[in-house]
């Protein structure tokens, strides 16, 4: 058990074991994997719960958040420091309190999160099977291959435990539908409503499985089934929303959002919704329209007054943008998107905002945005520029299979290179160096996946043979955004290049 109060210091190019197949991008949420502390004798358990570059260290059953404060230059050095404190949201002893707060960052966005503390009540409130079904919905909100194949095992001890419960079987429909296995999840949607034709739920789920495969007409006929059987009919609502969304028939998907909030007109989500719709669409003064009047009916919320005043700049209206800045900064003074904005916005004029950007970097550390933009713009004293580094560098070590008897493969090296565009956006370049430790004599070829996107090329994909020969990449394939990497001389003691 970690019991130290002081900041616990970690070599960042430390050899990081990875589950086999498992590559973590820096700031992405992905697999747990492990990494050693800086002395050398403890191993912990550390993985991402959030894209701002937070992280959960679990040991020996107790667990602290820590935010490390990363330059991502990857060098073979001591890092930098973590901060933690105890978890945040949860309170002993009170279960219910807890399930709000991981409604909250379901509601949020940061599943991560909510699972984490929906996992924590499941163990230690098994009496409460309801927990685990919401943990179920937030593993497959989440999107997460991995959780995704979490949720799927946790459906099978909900259904083995409540055999008649209609909110297991929905959420299998659910979860084959996320899996693309349409029959399977018509069939779970139809033997919900079976058991229950006046089970809402299901209808709707039913509707968006047929929008997703594209039948239109079975769509229409479920949403009308709802509106007429049923006074709130806003989750179908939500659905025709959706639907002419794709149609991209503005007029119409105007109406029903307004249709919508009419039914519910303090679902805040949605009038936030309707504003990044009306942007989209190119109905600029609209959203301005939309989002002042979230911030008359929110004013403790800053979110509003940060996306208009980010629209203000867009129309042109900078003036405003830099007075909205200044009250919110007077009237939310931790609020480091402000600073930040702000800063970016007097850059961008030719007036000096380092200050203010290196102001919202100390209140958020953990944002590596904001850190690379001062350091390749010159404004972050003793940091040092990412260099590039070969196979055949002297500071690449490979590791002997004993030091990592239980690992499969080690990250031997791990680079992110940000270069800053001229219209303030990033290109990443990143370089993997991985080893093969112990393939038990598996197949001497291979898959490897990567996110990718449209964005995204493979600069070079090569395997270093223990016997000296460098064998390229058979072949390279973007499927559904992600590269998928076929590699031959996957054998103990080569080295994959990425």
């Amino acid at each position: 058990m970690i019991e130290s109060e002081q900041p616990i210091k970690l070599w960042i190019n430390e050899q990081i074991i990875y589950d086999r197949n498992t590559f973590i991008k820096p700031g992405s949420v992905k697999k747990s994997f492990r990494i050693r502390l800086k002395d050398g004798k403890n191993t912990v358990l550390l993985k991402t719960v959030r894209n701002s570059g937070a992280y959960e260290i679990q040991d020996g059953g107790w667990r602290f958040r820590a935010q490390l404060f990363t330059t991502n230059d990857f060098e073979q050095r001591e890092g930098d420091n973590l901060s933690f404190g105890e978890d945040w949201y949860w309170i002993d002893n009170e279960p219910f309190t807890n399930l709000y707060h991981a409604l909250l960052e379901i509601y949020d966005g940061n599943e991560c999160n909510a699972i984490d503390l929906l996992e924590r009540l499941v163990d230690e409130y098994p009496e409460y099977p309801f927990f685990r079904i919401i943990l179920i919905y937030a593993l497959i909100k989440s999107g997460e291959d991995w959780q995704i194949k979490m949720a799927r095992n946790e459906l099978g001890t909900v259904i083995t435990q409540m055999p008649d419960c209609l909110l297991a079987k929905e959420e299998l429909a659910v979860y084959y539908q996320v899996e693309d296995k349409f029959n399977k999840s018509l069939d779970a949607y139809t033997s919900v409503i079976e058991e229950n034709p006046s089970y809402l739920s299901a209808h709707l789920g039913l509707a968006d499985l047929y929008l997703n495969q594209g039948y239109e007409k079975e769509f229409f006929n479920e949403i009308e089934y709802v509106k007429e059987n049923y006074h709130d009919n806003a989750r179908a609502l939500a659905s025709l929303i959706e639907y002419y969304i794709g149609k991209e028939n503005y007029k119409t998907t105007n109406l029903l959002i307004r249709d919508y909030l009419s039914n519910r007109p303090y679902d805040w989500a949605y009038w936030e919704g309707l504003a990044k719709y009306q942007e989209s669409a190119g109905d600029l003064n609209g959203a301005i329209r939309t989002y002042t009047y979230i911030s008359q009916m929110l004013p403790m919320r800053t979110k509003p007054y940060l996306e208009l005043a980010r629209l203000y700049q867009r129309t042109g209206h900078e003036k405003n943008a830099l007075r909205l800045y200044d009250e919110i900064i007077n009237r939310f003074p931790r609020c480091s998107k402000a600073y930040l904005m702000k800063g970016l916005l007097l850059e961008r004029q030719g007036e000096n905002g380092i200050n203010l950007i290196r102001t919202s970097l100390k209140m958020n550390p953990s944002d590596y945005w904001t850190r690379d933009y001062l350091r390749i713009i010159g404004g972050l004293e003793g940091e040092r520029t990412p260099y590039d580094i070969s196979f055949e560098s002297d500071d690449i070590n490979r590791v002997e299979q004993h030091e990592f008897p239980q690992a499969d493969s080690v990250m031997l090296f791990n680079q992110m290179i940000l270069e800053l565009n001229d219209d303030y956006t990033f290109t990443e370049t990143i370089h993997n160096l991985i080893q093969i430790l112990n393939y038990k004599g598996r197949e001497r070829w291979g898959e490897i996946t990567i996110p990718g996107g449209k964005m995204t090329d493979i600069i070079e994909a090569r395997t270093f043979m223990p016997d000296g020969r460098i064998l390229e990449a058979i072949s390279i394939k973007n499927i559904n955004n992600n590269y998928v990497i076929s590699m031959e001389g996957l054998v103990e003691g080569s080295v994959i290049e990425i």
